[in-house]
């Protein structure tokens, strides 16, 4: 203490060393590791082994049917039919994950998961491998659905949000270590080694979740007065009235088609225009680092702030980035920026939709709400080399990327009106909160 009675600041700043102290960082400590060693983690570890199957095989799957002597059209069907089911079958799946159950449904998922990586090791003819794509396609839809949901009932209020935050965390590992492993047995073991990777892990993913507490949600959602939802089809048009839910399929939808671009065209175009294969590889890489560094303080982003505004900047961000690739294809370090930017947007968009169709949907339908966030993802894969081919056919690449980000703004730009015009909503709890701002409950 000095004259007058005055503490000096080195004295107010410096570490605390009471008993209290000690025992608040104890709680801590201990806090944490319950957290990281109880079973609701296993299904964050079996999201990791999910994302590093799908992300290991689907970059390479051109290469090897180019290998087994399929032409173009050919290819192009072969890597439609993946996604072209699950697009009809996405909100049919959460509609049963609502009415069945989970559990049955996930191990179902995992196991042909598992069975395809088996029929893709020795696969030899282009037949079987866009057979298999089908199944693969309906296959991952099955686990992803049911593992999106079961996140949402990893408990509440601060619980929950580590356990999403742990689970996107976990979803940007897989994306950004997939494609790296995949190069590397790709080159080393050719595609029977990929296809053993990708039974390997959903077996690992199999066993993961085998050990996940959850709470089955079989009962149809409970009705709201008279003139509630009872049929699907009711219950779809209600959630899609929801300013909320539609900000989200949408932002969804402009997500997944600029990712579909991205690793459709974009390589082409930069090949087309001297880039490296070296660079090329390099500018996705980035852009995979990227979507997991952004995750990492993404609870800090949305306790600062509100959740419908991070998900329109980070939209807009992968929009831009891809749109401008004509305009940097001379520059190197520009197209890094460029995949840097596109990581942050793409990292942030995918976990900000999940937590807000959380938010806004009742425990019971949460099934098929994440089945219309697949859809909408789904729509989007299909659609997106449809269209970008009719345009780049007869007027350049360049003209497909200007046509593509113009599409993507008009997305994003509904996404914002959607979120500004969200209103206060009940949620499942019956109370009402800011349907696109933090839920204090996730955030507290």
């Amino acid at each position: 203490m000095v004259e007058g009675g005055t503490e000096p600041t080195g004295e107010r700043n410096r570490v605390p060393t009471s008993d209290s102290d000690y025992e608040r960082i104890g709680r801590k400590l201990k806090t944490g590791f319950k957290f990281y060693t109880g079973r609701w983690t296993l299904l964050s570890v079996a999201t990791l082994f999910y994302w590093i199957a799908t992300q290991a095989l689907r970059p390479y799957m051109s290469l090897h049917l180019t290998d087994l002597g399929a032409s173009e059209t050919q290819i192009g069907l072969a890597i439609a039919a993946h996604p072209f089911l699950s697009m009809f079958l996405a909100i049919p799946a959460g509609r049963l994950l609502d009415e069945r159950g989970i559990r049955k449904y996930l191990v179902v998922s995992l196991v042909l998961m598992s069975l395809v990586g088996a029929g893709y090791a020795v696969a030899g003819t282009v037949a079987h491998i866009f057979i298999l794509q089908m199944a693969a396609g309906l296959s991952e839809l099955g686990a992803w659905v049911a593992i999106q949901t079961l996140i949402t009932q990893a408990g509440e209020g601060e619980t929950r949000a580590r356990h999403l935050a742990l689970f996107s965390l976990m979803w940007g590992v897989g994306i950004a270590l997939g494609p790296s492993i995949g190069a590397w047995l790709y080159d080393s073991a050719q595609f029977p080694a990929l296809a053993a990777l990708y039974g390997g892990c959903s077996l690992a993913a199999l066993a993961a979740v085998a050990g996940v507490p959850y709470r089955d949600s079989t009962r149809p959602a409970p009705l709201l007065g008279d003139s509630a939802p009872r049929t699907t089809t009711e219950r779809l048009l209600a959630m899609a009235r929801r300013p909320s839910v539609l900000a989200v399929l949408i932002a969804s939808f402009v997500t997944l088609w600029a990712n579909s671009l991205r690793t459709s065209f974009y390589p082409i175009f930069l090949v087309e225009n001297g880039a490296s294969l070296r660079l090329i590889g390099f500018l996705i890489s980035l852009a995979g680092v990227t979507t997991l560094i952004i995750r990492i303080p993404l609870p800090w982003l949305l306790r600062r702030f509100r959740s419908g505004l991070l998900l329109v900047l980070a939209v807009t961000a992968l929009v831009v980035a891809l749109t401008a690739t004509p305009l940097l294809r001379g520059s190197g370090v520009a197209l890094a920026i460029a995949s840097a930017v596109f990581g942050l947007g793409f990292g942030l968009a995918n976990p900000l939709t999940l937590e807000l169709m959380t938010q806004h949907t009742q425990v019971n339908e949460r099934g098929l709400a994440m089945g219309m966030r697949v859809a909408a993802n789904r729509v989007a894969q299909v659609l997106q080399p449809i269209a970008f081919g009719v345009v780049a056919g007869p007027f350049g690449m360049a003209t497909g990327f200007l046509s593509a980000g113009l599409v993507m703004a008009g997305g994003t730009a509904w996404t914002a009106v959607a979120t500004r015009n969200a209103g206060r909503e009940r949620t499942s709890e019956g109370t009402s909160v800011e349907p696109m701002g933090p839920d204090p409950d996730f955030l507290e």
